[in-house]
């Protein structure tokens, strides 16, 4: 074996990794120099107090050769305990202190990655170093720290497979790069593509003083916070084979966006999703027919005529109109949620009355014009399927919504919402909960089921006792109290058509 040659590169990993260790479990290393100081002095203050300790100067076991040069006597039994107190501070650094296992597996890992590698090319190929240190986000997982030297990132991505291999009774969970000459791999102890489930506790909400709404989805590979940025990400397409877990998505999405002071517009045309609690909540209006959904696109479509309006220098959108304008009731965030939207876009056009027709055609118009101008205004759209085609959403609507996400389906459907086949390639079929992005981002969603719902919703609830005269009118519920969404929107619609025909006339781009 030949011997390491050294070099300053060597020298300053190995110092990058102690730094690693001790830049994140800071905590723990304060305790622990806390301990060795104490211990120290502990030590120091009965060193220098031997005398008290009887019959210690009777001990006859002096040095006569160092008398003389050092014109007294000493006491050899001194030295001993001197040198003996020296120990326990040693055994606690080797303790405490112990370096991060540092490994140079590098010839290995390239055989790994690359099997047909001649050994020749091996160590020009080779990553430079291994350093590992304990994952932030979660204590039972590990990161490493690969110097990539050579090789692309893209090949450690792909070959996750081999690296696990290579690794021995660990999962690669994430691959990304980290700096220009790095790439982080995230190293779990239990399979991440059947995770157990993480159920929903408040603790995950986002601190939301104003602005875009901001929603935690769940753990992404790297045991992180998932987050959608409504700012920069202002519409979504949300998409899974039956069983995915795309309500479960859905749900936090909308109970977050009411935490955030939202309002939800929701169509669901099976009737299953958003019942019993869902329907007696404040600012949340839910249909279940077409008609519905189309005079509630109505409703909304209004409601953003009437802000883009409003909205005047410096004043572009409605965050910084609420801010600029400080009006007495802010602007609310606005969120139509299109569960099953197959539902609403393969529509044979051609079987529908003139009227029927024209309707239709306007309801897609103010859709598209909601898509393209939304982010001024703080109107989202959520649209959600499993059974979307390629040419089925309108494509000024699909190229504005710019969130995708998916769970697991087969490489067709993953095209549709991603753009890509990672939902087929990246998750498991049959295991809900774990969804992917369009950026190759695998996340495990958080789980609201029917027994969290009543609970977390409980203080948005509209009650018999507290409930407003609009929401008495539409009552229907028999030992509960149950909005009528259909009835309200319709009627709302019918009301303000009778005093102008063309009071919501889709409005032209100029």
């Amino acid at each position: 074996m030949k011997k390491k040659r050294f070099s300053l590169s060597s020298i300053y990993r190995k110092l990058e990794t102690i730094f690693l260790q001790i830049y994140h479990n800071w905590k723990s290393y304060i305790i622990k120099i806390c301990i060795l100081f104490l211990t120290i002095y502990m030590l120091l203050m009965f060193n220098l107090n031997l005398n008290i300790i009887p019959y210690i100067n009777k001990v006859n076991l002096q040095i006569p050769l160092l008398n003389t040069p050092l014109g007294k006597k000493i006491n050899l039994f001194y030295i001993l305990i001197h040198v003996l107190s020296i120990i326990p501070i040693i055994v606690i650094c080797k303790l405490f202190f112990k370096p991060i296992k540092y490994e140079e597996k590098d010839e290995q890992l390239v055989k790994a990655l690359m099997p047909k590698t001649s050994d020749d090319k091996i160590k020009g190929l080779a990553p430079k170093t291994i350093v590992m240190y304990p994952n932030p986000n979660n204590k039972n997982n590990e990161f490493w720290l690969i110097y990539k030297n050579s090789k692309k990132t893209d090949e450690f991505i792909n070959n996750q497979e081999l690296i696990q291999n290579f690794l021995d009774k660990k999962y690669v969970k994430g691959v990304r790069p980290h700096a220009s000459n790095k790439v982080l791999i995230n190293l779990s102890k239990l399979d991440p593509s059947n995770p157990e489930t993480i159920n929903w506790n408040d603790k995950f909400l986002i601190s939301y003083k104003a602005g875009s709404p901001k929603f935690n989805l769940g753990i992404n590979n790297f045991d992180e916070p998932y987050i959608w940025n409504t700012k920069k990400l202002i519409h979504e397409k949300l998409g899974g084979s039956t069983g995915a877990g795309k309500s479960i998505v859905q749900k936090s999405i909308c109970y977050q966006a009411l935490r955030q002071n939202c309002e939800l517009f929701i169509y669901d045309g099976k009737k299953i999703d958003y019942t019993g609690i869902w329907k007696r909540l404040k600012n949340c209006t839910i249909v279940n027919s077409i008609i519905g959904f189309q005079n509630m696109v109505k409703m909304v479509y209004e409601i953003h005529l009437n802000r883009t309006d409003e909205l005047k220098f410096p004043c572009y959108n409605i965050d910084s109109f609420n801010k600029f304008k400080n009006p007495v009731q802010p602007r609310k965030h606005i969120f139509l949620v299109l569960e099953e939207a197959a539902d609403v876009f393969d529509i044979d056009v051609k079987s529908l009355s003139k009227e029927a027709k024209e309707e239709y055609l306007d309801c897609i118009e103010r859709l598209k014009e909601i898509a393209r101008k939304g982010r001024a205004t703080g109107v989202h759209l959520c649209i959600n399927s499993q059974r979307l085609s390629a040419d089925i959403i309108p494509p000024q609507i699909n190229s504005n919504l710019k969130f995708k996400f998916c769970g697991f389906a087969d490489d067709i459907l993953s095209k549709i919402i991603l753009e890509n086949t990672d939902a087929h390639d990246l998750l498991k079929d049959g295991i809900a909960g774990m969804f992917v992005d369009g950026n190759h981002n695998v996340v495990q969603v958080f789980n609201i089921d029917s027994e969290i719902e009543p609970v977390i919703l409980k203080p948005f609830e509209i009650t018999r006792k507290t409930m407003s005269d609009i929401h008495r009118r539409y009552d229907i519920g028999d030992d509960e109290l149950e909005i009528d969404g259909d009835k309200l929107v319709n009627e709302y619609v019918e009301e303000k058509e009778a005093e102008d025909p063309n009071y919501f006339k889709v409005r032209k781009d100029k």
